[in-house]
C-alpha cells in the first residue's frame, strides 16, 4: 500500500509540483508581502512569545527558545489551518456530503 503510493508520487512528482505551485501563487497572490507573509508571519508570532517569555522570567531549560518557540508556532499554525479549511470545506461542500 504505502509502496505504491510512494512509486505513484515520483511517478506524478511533476503533477504535484505544479499543484502545489499554482495553489502557493493564489494564496499569495493578493497579499502585499507575497509568499515573504508565510515567513514573516512565524516570526513575528515567535518573536512576540521570546520577549513575553523573557518579560515574564520564564525559566528556559532544554532546547534554546527561540527554536522551541518556533517550533511551537508553526505546529500550531499548520493546525490552525487544517481546522479552519476543514471545517470552510465542509460547509462549502455540505450538498454532497448530504
Amino acid at each position: 500500500m504505502m509502496l505504491s503510493l510512494s512509486i505513484n508520487l515520483i511517478r506524478h512528482r511533476y503533477l504535484l509540483y505544479r499543484l502545489v505551485h499554482q495553489q502557493v501563487i493564489a494564496q499569495y497572490k493578493q497579499s502585499v508581502l507575497g509568499l515573504g507573509w508565510a515567513i514573516f508571519q512565524p516570526a513575528m508570532y515567535t518573536l512576540l512569545f521570546v520577549v513575553l517569555q523573557g518579560l515574564l522570567r520564564v525559566p528556559e531549560t532544554g532546547p534554546p527558545r527561540v527554536l522551541s518557540t518556533l517550533a511551537a508556532t508553526m505546529c500550531w499554525s499548520a493546525f490552525a489551518t487544517a481546522v479552519t479549511a476543514s471545517s470552510a470545506s465542509v460547509v462549502l461542500n455540505a450538498a454532497i456530503i448530504r
